[in-house]
């Protein structure tokens, strides 16, 4: 935590589908909106809870982000945020980002996720330069 990192560098990590955060998360109007924005995160948390953030997604789950898991009927396999539940429907935005409205008189099982969709280990993936860039990064967002 005490390395200095380059947001320039950190922008290009997050950017990068290889790293996969802009497939998730939307910072600077860039990426796609399944995961929580990321445009003001820098005024929100310090660097310890962007390391934390990234390294055990599964610590801090973000209030309407918890991942639900719904068997049908027929068989199929359903997993994303719910966005809204009627006493008829639940609308889900799958891993893609793609809106799914269910009929309850469908779902034979939903369950609430105790992880986070976000899976763990992508922080070490990057290695420590990139993730140090990274957190450098998110870190002057919204400031």
């Amino acid at each position: 935590m005490t390395r200095v990192g380059t947001p320039s560098s950190g922008r290009v990590v997050f950017r990068s589908p290889e790293f996969s955060c802009v497939n998730c998360h939307v910072a600077e109007g860039v990426g796609k909106d399944i995961g929580p924005g990321l445009s003001e995160i820098g005024k929100k948390l310090g660097k310890d809870a962007l390391y934390d953030a990234i390294l055990n997604p599964s610590s801090g789950i973000s209030f309407d982000y918890e991942g639900w898991n719904l068997t049908l009927n027929s068989g199929d396999e359903l997993t994303g945020i719910v966005l809204s539940r009627t006493e008829t429907h639940w609308t889900l935005k799958n891993l893609l980002g793609q809106i799914q409205e269910i009929p309850l008189s469908e779902v034979f099982e939903k369950q609430k996720m105790s992880t986070s969709l976000m899976p763990n280990g992508l922080g070490l993936l990057l290695g420590e330069e990139k993730l140090v860039d990274l957190v450098s990064y998110l870190s002057t967002l919204g400031k």
